[in-house]
């Protein structure tokens, strides 16, 4: 199976407009959400998102607010604490959807809008990857080796994978149960460390919602591993996106992250990847 690569050509820059304009300051409102609003309106965001967030704490049920949040968190790139404020602003919404039509709609145009460049940046690196080929063994070198280093202190990896992108071989080494991994990349000196958290998508959108972990754009030395880091972004903000799913349950299985894979097909109610690489690696789990 390979990723389904969609033209999107969502425009972003309506969205600071859009919510403003959608999301007035009524006479009712408190201080929390109208000074929100107004960091909102002069792009200061962290001050926005406090207040946004006192706001939220103070009226839960007040719909108006997630959009508003949502929008903040992404701009100080808080992408499960965005994703999961557009996701209780449906939950509530849903509640009467017949009342709270134009709010449905409002949100979920949101929640495309931020996902749009994350998921384009995902299928820009994907395609300048290529297509994945692969080696079926792993390095074992000797002791002085860089594999033979991490191998003598972790231990043979449980998941792994060699592949092929632009003809550079990379290869990755697992260790879930360590919260590590490692990224062997072509004439490096030293592998690349890599903290390994388990995917797990959204999660509960109450407790996801004051999970503000900040995420840079991505560093590393991988076209496939960037396309995985983005589209699980993209997924956190959209996790009704079965395109994402697709696309990163796939990417998961080339980079022999097959546990990972089968999470997010079962996310996106995806057939588990069928490629050459996760068929290995998930059957020579240890």
């Amino acid at each position: 199976m390979r990723p389904k690569r969609l033209s999107r050509r969502w425009v972003a820059l309506f969205v600071t407009a859009s919510v403003l304009s959608s999301f007035g300051a009524p006479a009712w409102a408190g201080i929390c959400f109208t000074s929100g609003r107004v960091y909102v309106q002069q792009k200061v965001f962290d001050k926005a998102c406090w207040y946004l967030e006192c706001a939220r704490r103070e009226e839960p049920s007040n719909i108006d607010i997630y959009n508003l949040l949502a929008f903040a968190r992404s701009q100080q790139r808080e992408f499960i604490s965005a994703g999961a404020a557009l996701e209780i602003g449906l939950q509530l919404a849903n509640a009467d959807p017949n009342k709270n039509k134009k709010k449905i709609e409002q949100l979920l145009q949101m929640r495309r809008a931020l996902n749009v460049d994350l998921y384009n940046k995902g299928i820009g690196a994907f395609n300048k990857a290529g297509t994945p080929s692969f080696q079926d063994e792993r390095t074992q070198g000797d002791p002085a080796s860089l594999q033979g280093k991490v191998e003598s202190q972790y231990g043979v990896p449980p998941y792994f994978s060699i592949v092929n992108e632009g003809g550079r071989l990379q290869e990755f080494w697992y260790y879930p149960d360590k919260g590590v991994g490692f990224h062997f990349m072509p004439g490096a000196t030293e592998p690349t460390q890599l903290k390994y958290t388990p995917y797990t998508g959204l999660g509960k959108a109450e407790e996801a919602v004051v999970d503000t972990t900040v995420f840079g754009p991505y560093q590393g030395g991988s076209y496939f591993g960037e396309a995985a880091y983005y589209f699980e972004l993209a997924s956190y903000v959209d996790p009704a996106s079965v395109d994402t799913y697709a696309n990163l349950s796939f990417v998961y299985g080339v980079l022999g992250r097959a546990e990972d894979a089968m999470r997010a097909a079962k996310l996106g109610s995806w057939p588990i990847p069928r490629t050459s690489a996760s068929r290995r690696t998930c059957a020579r789990r240890r």
